[in-house]
């Protein structure tokens, strides 16, 4: 072989690497879709205590595809409301289903935005909440943000959670 097809190989050997680097560069800088797993910060116990009532939200680590939680808000005497939640993995995404009351089917709301720790996700056809965002601060609270319409109008609504002693 001569030096110059020697020399033609090694470059072409190159550039091939070289394509081969820029497309895994090209593929790591795409956005990656959304994993259950990404949703593991969310998981434990969480409640909040105002005039004498108790709001609670317990959710479990992902597993199978999915998170699971239940919602309470009671007094010292009785219960005043319950909900059961998930996160599920879908072909088109993430959503949020709740069922308040236990009531099924739940309502869905598809994933639209998830950075390190925060998560949102939304359902415009309903009425009240239309967007849940659930935001870990960095002192260890956990913020779940409600908005959509009641009787017409704009309202949200804000629970300040903190992890409930073990």
């Amino acid at each position: 072989m001569s030096k110059r097809v020697g020399l033609f190989a090694a470059i072409g050997l190159v550039g091939v690497g070289l394509s081969a680097a820029a497309i895994a560069l090209a593929q790591d800088a795409q956005p990656k879709a959304p994993r259950i797993e990404d949703l593991a910060w969310l998981t434990g116990n969480w409640s909040l205590n105002q005039n004498e009532v108790t709001v609670e939200e317990h959710w479990i680590a992902p597993a199978g595809g999915t998170m699971l939680a239940v919602g309470r808000t009671s007094t010292a005497e009785k219960t005043l409301f319950f909900e059961f939640l998930r996160i599920e993995t879908r072909k088109d995404g993430l959503y949020y289903v709740a069922q308040p009351k236990g009531n099924s089917p739940g309502t869905d709301f598809k994933l639209t935005k998830m950075i390190e720790h925060s998560v949102k996700f939304e359902n415009p056809a309903h009425d009240f909440p239309k967007s849940l965002e659930y935001t870990l601060h960095a002192d260890g609270t956990l913020l779940a943000h409600l908005e959509g319409l009641e009787d017409g109008k704009p309202a949200e609504d804000d629970f300040q959670y903190s992890r409930m002693a073990k």
